[in-house]
């Protein structure tokens, strides 16, 4: 009885320190930049530890469109979305827009579509 307990004590320890150590190597801040004949744009998006399997990601872009060769000015934008993460697929799930997002985190990235998204800070 004894034993089994401490079995289960193990098993549940050994859980929640794979837990935290994702929560702790998932969140920080990711970077994208694009450049297109259109616009160049740059994203940033801060990734926050809200409570069991559950984030806060806030994107914020600055763009330029580039209209007859000419850049304008600068532009931003900022959206905030509230993901969940699927340990079991390595994915962020945002439902109210359907984004999967998409995490590799022996690579440092978040991977939206085809954007890349780098992490520079924890």
């Amino acid at each position: 009885m004894m034993r089994t307990f401490l079995l289960v004590a193990a098993v549940a320890m050994l859980l929640a320190a794979c837990s935290l150590a994702t929560e702790d190597r998932l969140r920080g801040s990711y970077v994208h930049h694009a450049e297109g004949d259109y616009s160049l744009a740059d994203d940033t998006l801060v990734v926050s530890f809200v409570a069991a399997q559950r984030y806060e990601i806030v994107r914020r872009t600055g763009f330029n469109l580039i209209r007859a060769g000419r850049m304008g000015s600068r532009q931003h934008e900022t959206e905030n979305w509230s993901v969940s993460y699927d340990p079991a697929a390595q994915l962020l799930l945002e439902r109210l827009r359907g984004k999967r997002i998409r995490v590799e985190l022996d690579r440092g990235m978040l991977i939206i579509g085809n954007r890349e998204y780098r992490k520079i800070k924890p």
